[in-house]
């Protein structure tokens, strides 16, 4: 088996992304892995030449993690190395989409991906379309018997109410009701 010398792959594990799942998708036989053996996204880029081709597994992953000493702005810093990749006639190969920045609408997609990707702080395009996990997904009848309950002046405090719901198999929390349906009139009570 040959190995193609130009082709450098780039790996940085992260929790959503670890080592051996980057490898899978990477064709290249020379890796770096952040951090193993004292490597660094610093030495690949240094050891990169004109021609070359740099593999990651997401551009996203190129840029350094949000720190606020180290790295306060991903996004920067991403634009920043692949500027200077460009300048050095270093093309950046993505292995999960197979795009790569020779082509320009390719490039700009990868760009928009890329910055996705940082701002949802490197989690997964599952994560994207999940988006935040709602405590409460309700029907329209449960909704019904939430107000209902919520405006019952027999219970004594909200607490009461939200164990009651609950009960009855609807899971909530005392916030969410008190956004929904604003105040019910019940007196505060303390807890002792």
């Amino acid at each position: 088996m040959t190995v193609d010398r130009h082709i450098r792959g780039y790996i940085r594990p992260t929790e959503t992304y670890p080592e051996s799942a980057q490898r899978e998708l990477l064709t290249a036989e020379i890796i770096y892995v952040e951090g193993k053996r004292g490597e660094s996204r610093k030495d690949i880029l240094s050891d990169l030449r004109s021609g070359n081709t740099l593999e990651v597994t997401f551009l996203g992953l190129l840029a350094e993690p949000r720190d606020k000493k180290k790295c306060p702005n991903p996004h920067a810093d991403l634009f920043n190395v692949m500027r200077e990749l460009k300048a050095r006639g270093i093309v950046i190969r993505e292995a999960a989409t197979g795009w790569t920045t020779e082509e320009d609408d390719l490039r700009d997609e990868m760009v928009f991906r890329a910055g996705e990707f940082i701002r949802r702080g490197r989690r997964s395009d599952q994560a994207r379309i999940n988006g935040r996990k709602n405590a409460t997904k309700v029907t329209h009848e449960q909704r019904a018997i939430m107000e209902r309950m919520w405006f019952d002046m027999r219970i004594k405090t909200d607490l009461d109410v939200v164990a009651a719901l609950a009960e009855l198999g609807i899971r909530t929390n005392k916030m969410w009701l008190y956004r929904a349906f604003k105040k019910a009139g019940r007196p505060r009570v303390k807890k002792p």
